[in-house]
């Protein structure tokens, strides 16, 4: 979250306030050239240090790679134990986050060296999800102190947001503030899922890979304008916005970053190769969300589905959840075909409950009289009904022929002298039938008035 203005007067006015801007920042890695047109070393050299300051960046790459070293020798380390170690580096790697925000504050409103404050919130954005995997170091600090950590980690975060948007003047919506935070509880119970023994790990990734869709739905598809008070020209909201869409891009990132890393990593050669492929389904399942028109809508929910058939135990969570989607899309105007794809993709889910092997063929469809088949023609007739449209009703009546065909298939005789007579009877009443259709709209069309 960040501003780009020089200026270090706190009473700036907001932005839709009359102004007259003086020129935009340049924010590139030069500074303007001399008279002559040339670049004078020593202002290029103060120009990175006093704009830019990559001391700060060597800071977190120093950081980073001393956290990443420490962790790998952590069982060396003689003087405390591993889980012990662990819980020291989870508070280092806090406090120079807080350190990160702490200077941040200090540009902005003391020193008034907006740019750099801006450098700084981006670097916190970049450790705020734990890049360093400290959380997942914390899972094997033992079945008391890990969830301590992950509950305080998760406040933490929340705490963190909320001040670097007060530093940099964001009115940042509690709706926005609250997708953060759940997309951080979203990494702990990944990380929860997958440290626990016997947990089926591929499903685990799939079901990470389906809330990732509303991590990027939620942070950058549907996310609010934000503006920041600080900023007082045109130029400079729009390099305002573009520092906010780079923070909340960098936090979508790192929530498929721990996703991706466990896959590429730390899963197991069958985990991999079963988890790589349906990942795809999560941006099938975005497009589904954001394509404006319905028949995108059907082709990227197909594909989010069928991407998830070679995971058999994922395949109902997917069919329900593009099943809520389509829902979601009727509920904000699409058409009435939405409403019925839901209902049939919640009857394929309550099908697909339980399938855990593909190699075994789908299970059977649930009986005619089952609760699953009734709950859908239950959500038929609702959809006809608040609908009025045709369609649900002919899908209704093709639903009860095939069922009443089911129900009365036993009585069918097997043998051909069997079968004929029932077909004479039934051609039979077919002409009777035919005969009361005629007289019953003759004698209606009698009542009618003449011209």
């Amino acid at each position: 979250m960040a501003t780009v203005i020089r200026s270090s007067d706190e009473s700036t006015p907001a932005p839709d306030a009359p102004d007259n801007p003086a020129p935009p920042h340049r924010w590139g890695l030069l500074p303007e050239p001399g008279a002559d047109g040339r670049q004078d070393p020593a202002s290029v050299l103060r120009y990175w240090f006093v704009e830019f300051n990559p001391l700060y960046f060597v800071s977190a790459l120093c950081v980073l790679c001393g956290i990443f070293l420490v962790a790998r020798n952590i069982d060396t380390i003689s003087s405390v134990t591993p889980e012990q170690a662990q819980l020291i580096l989870f508070f280092v790697l806090q406090s120079y986050e807080l350190l990160l925000i702490g200077g941040a504050a200090f540009l902005a409103h003391r020193a008034g060296a907006l740019r750099p404050a801006v450098l700084l919130a981006m670097l916190e954005a970049l450790f705020l999800f734990d890049c360093t995997f400290r959380l997942e170091g914390l899972a094997l600090t033992g079945p008391l102190a890990a969830p301590l950590m992950l509950i305080l980690w998760l406040i933490l975060t929340a705490a963190k947001v909320w001040a670097v948007a007060k530093i940099f003047r964001i009115a940042l919506p509690h709706t926005l503030l609250a997708s953060v935070v759940a997309t951080a509880a979203g990494i702990v119970a990944l990380i929860a899922g997958l440290s626990q023994p016997g947990s089926n790990k591929v499903l685990v990734l799939q079901l990470a890979a389906l809330f990732g869709t509303g991590v990027l739905f939620q942070l950058e598809a549907r996310r609010p304008p934000l503006f920041s008070s600080l900023g007082r020209t045109e130029a400079q909201h729009l390099l305002n916005a573009r520092c906010i869409q780079a923070v909340f891009r960098l936090l979508a990132g790192a929530y498929f970053y721990h996703v991706w890393s466990y896959i590429l990593l730390a899963a197991s050669t069958d985990v991999r190769a079963a988890a790589i492929l349906p990942q795809a389904g999560a941006f099938f399942l975005l497009y589904t969300i954001i394509r404006k028109s319905d028949k995108e809508a059907w082709l990227f929910g197909a594909l989010a589905v069928v991407s998830a058939l070679p995971t058999a135990a994922h395949a109902s969570w997917a069919l329900f959840v593009v099943a809520g989607v389509f829902a979601w899309r009727v509920w904000h105007g699409a058409r009435m075909g939405m409403a019925v794809g839901a209902a049939f993709m919640v009857y394929g889910g309550l099908w697909l409950i339980g399938w855990t092997d593909a190699s075994k063929g789908l299970p059977p469809l649930p009986a005619i009289l089952s609760w699953q088949t009734a709950l859908l023609g239950v959500a038929l007739g609702l959809i006809g009904w608040f609908m009025r449209d045709p369609v649900v009703g002919a899908l209704l009546a093709a639903g009860i022929g095939y069922g009443a065909y089911r129900t009365l298939e036993p009585l069918v005789p097997k043998s051909e002298l069997g079968l004929g007579v029932l077909l004479l009877g039934a051609g039979f009443l077919a002409f009777l039938v035919g005969i009361a259709v005629n007289w019953w709209f003759r004698a209606r069309r009698s009542l009618e008035p003449s011209d």
